[in-house]
């Protein structure tokens, strides 16, 4: 049996997509005709739909000498499709995938496959020039005489990742990728994404944004690469990375200063999904790929893998995307018959990575609203009830289950729940103890597809026997009882403190929260709530009125308790539309940016003294806030005196402190300021 040709894998992916499959599959037909005006297709393959489903996307046939890319991809669609149809399992050597497995596939996941995004380029390959790798543009800067090398680009140079390599990487760089149009094999392209043919990629991350784990199918090597591809990874300095231009022309040389920064929970799940798909292609007999950074192949810039992962830090509002890049075989056209093994292989890896993705993006987190008791407090609830009840204390989320798997029914969000996580702790407890209150989900009448549900809890104490030292630190874990096959559990420590204890209420989005608002006015200009406080004498004035204890200011304790507050008022209720303006002046009138913190107290007796929040400015190139009170979150002072510091890394300034004050705030003469914030 031969490689398929061109028009034979169109026909594959249109039977793939008709009866009987057509209840779970869809072609999909890309926006733009290639070069010589060959249409493509794509092809979902989901039994259901919701936004919560997680999206796996292949793409193959980038490279037109890669012949067997299309075959594996078209193998995998029409073994899935029917084993999922008929209700079977599938075997490849070692390995196992029960009719489970595959249902789950199937129903909890979108899976895209774009087995042949280059068609003109494997059409020349099969029937011109075996070796060709690119595609076929023939507009200039490229040539259209015939057979020359100053024909087509190499489509996996010519996405929007480091695109333009002369400027991003050292000239000492050993990168593969060309400028020139008549470079046989590299040449990228007069512009990112200047080809149909990368553009039909792209539209397929853009228009399925639940995508989060991409694999591009190539030859060969036997490698399973992941980001990054430009350099080596790091995870200690999230300033040097790809978007920061002080470390322009430095990138691609392996052993010197500059490292790509990957996030260390990132890389630690796409080694692991990577070792799944190896062992998946292992199954079959034996064979052996090799996991390792896309970089330890050689330096690339304008790869569809890297391209993938970096979406998410160029656009936080896009979903992340882990990518890799499969090398298959050991050579480009390899023997049929060796090819059909090759497939079943890779068809058995693929499979085992998305079994495992629906493992993976499942998910239990705990969301502390409060995650710090005083004594005092307790003390001062027990006086008004038995027991004190802190409601809204927690929320356990786990995500990308359905409600059949959790065994959750119509009548869980009914009161309280008849489902929900098991609960321990590392210690045993006396007093204190907990409930859940209630559960919620996006969409309450959608018992198949995976989903977020959020448990909401209360924290109870019947005493205060529990406060049995200064900071006793108490560790819970939960876990849901009905998923052994796939388990979710998360932890989270709870402190209790017989020393006075100050607290903020979150919310149960762990991104935003109740007592931190930001919020911006013009000149002249005034809150809701407080309209005798007028910003008319510079910001200064203004934020100093606004907490000031008498008046209309915050800290007056005559005014009403929430959720009657002016701070309520002004800030709270208006969350959704709060905004930090950008621009110095809207028209002609400045305008000024703020961020207020409301800090709570309960005690009976012990008061809680001169208590400070400090707010910090990050680099708008910045990919984390991580606490780290050596550099980004730097503090001096002396005794029980605290200042915030310049957060420096690498002598660069990355954080800037705010205070309620005029400061002054001197450099070292090492210390450079940020180029942007």
């Amino acid at each position: 049996m031969p490689y398929l040709n061109v028009i034979e894998v169109e026909s594959a992916l249109t039977t793939a997509a008709s009866a009987p499959y057509t209840a779970f599959t869809q072609l999909i037909t890309l926006p733009n005709l290639t070069w010589e005006g060959r249409q493509c297709h794509a092809i979902k393959l989901a039994n259901g739909r919701g936004g919560s489903r997680p999206g796996v996307y292949f793409l193959g046939g980038i490279h037109s000498r890669e012949w067997g890319s299309c075959d594996i991809l078209i193998n995998f669609i029409e073994q899935l499709e029917q084993a999922f149809l008929n209700n079977t399992g599938l075997t490849f050597g070692t390995q196992t995938f029960r009719a489970e497995d595959i249902q789950t596939i199937v129903n909890t996941l979108d899976i895209i496959v774009f087995p042949q995004a280059n068609p003109d380029g494997r059409n020349y390959s099969m029937n011109t020039d075996a070796m060709w790798r690119k595609n076929r543009r023939t507009a200039p800067p490229n040539s259209s005489a015939p057979g020359s090398s100053c024909t087509g680009v190499d489509l996996n140079r010519n996405y929007d990742f480091l695109w333009n390599f002369p400027v991003y990487f050292s000239p000492s760089a050993a990168i593969e990728d060309s400028t020139n149009p008549c470079d046989y094999q590299l040449y990228n392209g007069p512009s990112a994404f200047s080809e149909p043919e990368s553009q039909n990629a792209k539209w397929i991350f853009d228009n399925f944004p639940n995508i989060g784990f991409f694999i591009d199918c190539h030859s060969y090597s036997q490698d399973i690469l992941y980001s990054w591809g430009d350099d080596e990874d790091q995870s200690t300095d999230p300033t040097m990375n790809f978007q920061n231009p002080a470390y322009n022309g430095q990138r691609g040389v392996s052993g010197d200063a500059y490292k790509e920064y990957i996030p260390s929970n990132d890389l630690t799940t796409a080694i692991h999904l990577a070792n799944t798909f190896h062992d998946g292609i292992q199954a079959l007999r034996g064979t052996d790929y090799t996991v390792k950074p896309s970089f330890n192949l050689y330096p690339t810039a304008g790869t569809s893998d890297d391209y993938a992962y970096s979406r998410h830090f160029v656009d936080a509002s896009k979903n992340k995307i882990l990518g890799y890049t499969l090398e298959w075989g050991l050579e480009f056209q390899p023997v049929y018959s060796e090819m059909q093994n090759i497939i079943q292989e890779i068809t058995s890896g693929l499979l085992a990575f998305c079994l495992e993705v629906r493992k993976s993006v499942t998910d239990c987190v705990i969301i502390t609203d409060r995650n710090t008791f005083g004594k005092d407090e307790i003390d001062a609830l027990l006086q008004l009830q038995n027991p004190a009840e802190i409601d809204v204390a927690f929320y356990i989320i786990v995500d990308g289950f359905s409600a059949n798997e959790l065994g959750i029914t119509a009548a869980s969000f009914s009161g309280t729940p008849n489902v929900h996580p098991n609960i321990s702790f590392d210690t045993t407890l006396n007093g204190m103890s907990v409930q859940a209150t209630a559960l919620s989900a996006p969409d309450e009448s959608n018992f198949s597809s995976p989903q977020r549900f959020t448990w909401t809890y209360q924290v109870i104490f019947s005493n205060d026997h529990d406060f049995t030292g200064e900071s006793v630190p108490i560790t819970m874990t939960a876990s849901m009882p009905n998923t052994p096959d796939i388990p979710a559990s998360g932890q989270a420590v709870f402190t209790l403190t017989t020393q006075p204890n100050p607290y903020e209420i979150d919310g149960p989005t762990s991104w935003l929260s109740v007592d931190l608002q930001v919020f911006n006015v013009l000149d002249g200009g005034h809150l809701s709530g407080t309209p005798g406080i007028v910003l008319n004498s510079g910001p200064l004035n203004f934020i100093r009125a606004l907490l000031a204890n008498t008046g209309q200011g915050y800290n007056n304790p005559a005014l009403p308790r929430a959720p009657n507050h002016p701070f309520d008022i002004d800030l709270v209720a208006n969350e959704d539309t709060s905004a930090v303006e950008l621009s110095e002046k809207i028209g002609a009138t400045n305008v000024y940016n703020f961020a207020v913190a409301r800090v709570r107290y309960r005690a009976l007796t012990t008061p809680a003294a001169n208590v400070r929040v400090f707010f910090r400015m990050f680099q708008a190139s910045t990919t984390s806030t991580e606490y780290q009170p050596s550099t980004t979150y730097a503090t001096g002072g002396t005794g029980a005196t605290k200042i915030p510091l310049l957060g420096v890394v690498n002598g660069e300034v990355v954080t800037i402190p705010f205070s309620p004050k005029a400061v002054s705030i001197p450099l070292s003469p090492r210390v450079s300021m940020p180029r942007s914030i």
